[in-house]
C-alpha cells in the first residue's frame, strides 16, 4: 500500500503564499479584527470571523444566502484560491435556521465528477438580516486538478467504481 503522503495532492494545490498574504492584508484593511485561522492541508482559510461586528453587513430578510457567500468568496478570491463559483460543482450538504435567532448554517460539500472531495466543506453563517458571521472553507483551489487525472480518466474511474459497487466487489 501507498503511504497517503504519496497520492494525497492536496498540498500540491494550495495558492501562493504572497498571494494569500496579500489577499490577508485586503481583507484587514476591509474588515478591522478580523481573525483567520488556514487550513494546514489545503491552505484555505478554515476560520474566518470577528469579534463584535460582521464580516458582511446586513442585506435584508429577502437576500438570497447563496449569493451573499459567492459575493464575498468573490472580493476574496485570492485569499480562497476560488470565487464563488466553485460552489455551483458543490452540493448543498446543510441548509438550517435556528428559530430562537434565525441564524443560518449553511454547509457546501466541494465534488469533482459528482464524488465528494474528501474533509472539501466550506460552511457559512449568516444572521437572520443576511450579514455573514462566519465563514470557513476546506475547499480545494482546483479540485479536478489534485486528483492528478484528466476528465476522461476520472469518469473511467467513476464508471469502475460504479460496476464495482454494482458488483459488489
Amino acid at each position: 500500500l501507498k503511504k497517503l503522503s504519496a497520492i494525497d495532492r492536496r498540498a500540491e494545490n494550495v495558492s501562493t503564499p504572497a498571494l494569500r498574504l496579500a489577499a490577508l492584508d485586503e481583507l484587514r484593511r476591509g474588515i478591522p479584527g478580523v481573525e483567520v485561522r488556514f487550513d494546514p492541508v489545503t491552505g484555505s482559510p478554515d476560520h474566518i470571523l470577528t469579534t463584535g461586528r460582521f464580516l458582511t453587513p446586513a442585506a435584508g430578510r429577502e437576500a438570497d444566502s447563496v449569493l451573499l457567500v459567492k459575493r464575498f468568496l468573490d472580493e476574496h478570491a485570492g485569499l480562497f484560491g476560488h470565487g464563488g463559483s466553485a460552489l455551483d460543482a458543490s452540493r448543498v450538504t446543510r441548509d438550517d435556521v435556528t428559530a430562537h435567532n434565525g441564524m443560518r448554517t449553511r454547509v457546501w460539500q466541494q465534488q469533482v465528477d459528482g464524488i465528494p472531495v474528501h474533509q472539501g466543506i466550506l460552511k457559512a453563517n449568516l444572521t437572520r438580516d443576511g450579514a455573514l458571521i462566519t465563514l470557513g472553507s476546506h475547499f480545494l483551489r482546483d479540485a479536478a486538478a489534485a486528483t492528478g487525472l484528466a476528465a476522461g480518466e476520472r469518469t473511467a474511474l467513476v464508471i469502475t467504481r460504479g460496476f464495482a459497487d454494482a458488483l459488489r466487489i
